[in-house]
């Protein structure tokens, strides 16, 4: 029980580093690309800026696996200028993950995790549902309200 405080301590404390250190502001909203399902990936690259302006953000970040080449091209090449991307080992990644599952520390990040935990409502409606990855992203991800 301690130990898992101290975890959590630690990774609140990488992410609030992090976001000095990335220079990343409240008014920024922040994807964070797991690399569990490409197509979902590579759909809420697509639609992130609609998600931006659901939320009233002028900028984004994209947060990506380092070692997720093709994925780090594909958004250079479908981005706008106001979004920046940042690569991160997927340790890092996964760690921001849990917190944010513990804590919500920000209502303006999505993840992009369909496997992790056991019970994400992402995997669970793309698995039972009829939503393809499009439909799951725009309703279910980002909560759009269209697709």
């Amino acid at each position: 029980m301690v130990t898992d405080i101290i975890k959590i301590l630690f990774m609140k404390m990488e992410w609030d580093v992090f976001r000095i250190l990335n220079h990343i502001s409240d008014e920024e909203g922040i994807l964070v690309l797991s690399g569990e399902n490409a197509k979902i990936d590579e759909i809420s690259v697509a639609r992130f800026g609609e998600y931006l302006k659901k939320k009233y953000l002028s900028k984004g970040v994209i947060l990506v696996n380092r070692f997720e080449r093709n994925m780090i091209n594909h958004i250079k090449k479908n981005t706008a200028l106001h979004i920046r991307i940042i690569s991160l080992s997927p340790i890092r990644l996964k760690h921001f993950y849990k917190l944010h599952c513990v804590k919500p520390f920000a209502g303006n990040i999505a993840f992009t995790y369909i496997n992790t935990p056991k019970d994400n409502k992402l995997g669970k409606y793309l698995e039972k549902s009829e939503l393809d990855e499009n439909e799951l992203v725009c309703l279910a991800l980002f909560r759009l309200g269209h697709v």
